[in-house]
């Protein structure tokens, strides 16, 4: 087995412990001391791989956010995927009970993570095509970012307080917001000359 690969499986074992914890407690409660002894791993390892216990959080949401969101990147029906997600988020207690410690630690910034940016860039660039017109890469980039914050926002809301709202009109509030105005921002700002990169 290559070195990566062996690094990735101990970070996934690592995970594995920090969910398993999380499943239990909140995020402030979980220590790295309980996460080694889990895994049968010494503190240098922990440390080696991650810097501290939120950037093993962060790895962990942005490894979950990979298999969730691949099947999902050419997905035209954004109802269908904020389904999925917000399906997903109930399904996995870890991600409630650690939710309380991301927002008041203010770290709610890139909480859709690397991948969850990508898929709504992807949906941008579907938008551009079946329009025509074309976004300024820059533009495109700081969209995608904005987009993915306002998601974020309302997706924390509905874990923190899921009785205010309706699973599938929630869903279908963020894709039409989403869908409308990213057509109106193309419409607006956008060129018929393709300059993405």
């Amino acid at each position: 087995m290559r070195y990566d690969e062996i690094s990735y499986q101990t970070k996934k074992q690592i995970a594995c412990a920090l969910k398993d914890a999380l499943r239990k407690k909140t995020f402030s409660k979980v220590t790295v001391s309980e996460l080694i002894e889990k895994c049968g791993i010494n503190r240098k390892t922990f440390y080696y791989h991650f810097e501290d216990i939120f950037a093993l959080l962060k790895w962990t949401l942005d490894d979950d956010a990979i298999a969730l969101l691949s099947g999902y990147e050419k997905m035209n029906d954004y109802r269908d995927v904020f389904c999925f997600l917000l399906e997903y988020i109930e399904k996995n207690g870890y991600i409630r009970n650690c939710i309380h410690d991301i927002v008041s630690r203010g770290a709610t910034s890139g909480a859709l993570g690397k991948d969850g940016v990508k898929l709504i860039v992807s949906c941008i660039t579907s938008a551009e095509k079946e329009s025509g017109l074309y976004l300024e890469p820059d533009y495109k980039d700081f969209l995608a970012v904005y987009y993915s914050e306002a998601i974020a926002a309302i997706i924390t809301d509905y874990i923190d307080d899921p009785e205010r709202y309706d699973k599938s009109r929630t869903a279908g509030f963020l894709s039409d917001t989403f869908e409308i105005s990213v057509r109106e921002v193309i419409r607006e700002k956008g060129s018929p000359e393709n300059r993405s990169k």
